[in-house]
């Protein structure tokens, strides 16, 4: 049996995305200029010391989701998992040879078993694509940016790869979306779990209505898109540059979309019934284009995923009077 690797439920924006960060020569290089062991290791003794590990014989069902998941995506490293006391719901991970997940007590109060599943899932995920370096780049980005007058680099590392440092990380999530959908094998409870962490046990957002809401933005923003220059202005310069240029994750209802749409694919299907091999074989066989259905435009270059997600990585379309 083939060896499940992440190049097959890899996104393709989370794959160009890191190209682009990679072409900045200076910001490539900073892996090389720390030694990994030494920050996995200071990682650890920090959560060890400001968080609570969850131990298996306290916490089994969290450790056999993380089982399943990690059984699931062919992952070698079994992470350590941490609770961190925030009732905001969020969870992280870090770490190669000795990872670690964190997962805040907000999050563990809101998600039912299967949902933490698949948020385990989506951070074995982000392990697995070797998503973690980069992520605490930009996850400590404002600790960067007070040691921008002291530390050298601080400050381009601050400042001059802001943009695509971002736009690579809210693409990232896509990828490992991807791979809590092998693992969970339910589309639906995806949607359900990013609909949880959107509006919280009292917001009233069922995975429906937010895959209704992704429709509904995809319509009006199409619309201004092709509407007067004032129209065109406030959506490019408002909706996009203002309130998304430095967002550090996907909007939820298109994350929900475009994980439904995954869900359709035949590589997807192959994944999901544990044939690798030809999922192998149909992505070789796959133009970029085809990788997942065409509706709605949101995967047209410039359309309104690259330009909600992407934030400028492709080529817009001319703006016509």
């Amino acid at each position: 049996m083939t060896t499940l690797s992440p190049d097959l439920y890899q996104h393709p924006l989370d794959r160009e995305s890191f190209l682009n960060l990679q072409a900045i020569s200076w910001l490539a290089k900073l892996p090389k200029m720390f030694v990994m062991e030494d920050v996995e290791r200071d990682y650890h003794l920090f959560n060890l010391a400001d968080n609570v590990v969850l131990r298996h014989q306290d916490h089994p069902k969290l450790h056999d989701s993380l089982d399943r998941a990690l059984d699931a995506l062919n992952y070698p490293h079994r992470p350590d998992l941490f609770l961190q006391c925030d009732p905001a719901p969020h969870s992280f991970c870090f770490g190669e040879k000795e990872p670690m997940i964190v997962l805040s007590s907000g999050l563990l109060d809101l998600l039912d078993d299967d949902e933490r599943t698949a948020v385990l899932a989506h951070e074995v995920g982000h392990l697995a694509c070797g998503h973690t370096f980069y992520q605490m780049i930009a996850q400590n980005f404002a600790s960067l940016a007070q040691l921008s007058g002291v530390v050298p680099f601080a400050g381009a590392v601050s400042y001059g790869a802001r943009v695509p440092l971002y736009d690579w990380y809210r693409k990232a999530d896509l990828s490992a979306d991807r791979a809590a959908l092998i693992v969970c094998g339910d589309a639906g409870l995806l949607v359900r779990t990013i609909a949880k962490l959107a509006g919280g046990k009292m917001g009233g957002v069922t995975p429906d209505a937010l895959l209704e809401q992704a429709r509904l933005l995809e319509r009006l923003c199409e619309e201004m898109k092709a509407g007067t220059m004032r129209e065109r202005a406030t959506y490019y310069f408002s909706t996009l540059f203002l309130q998304g240029f430095l967002r550090t994750q996907p909007y939820p209802a298109m994350r929900a979309h475009e994980a439904t749409q995954w869900a359709k694919t035949p590589v997807y299907a192959a994944l999901n019934t544990g044939h690798p091999e030809e999922a192998a074989r149909l992505l070789a066989a796959e133009t970029p284009s085809a990788q997942a259905p065409d509706e709605g435009g949101f995967w047209k270059v410039g359309g309104l995923w690259e330009d909600f997600v992407g934030l400028f990585g492709g080529e817009k379309p001319d703006a016509k009077p």
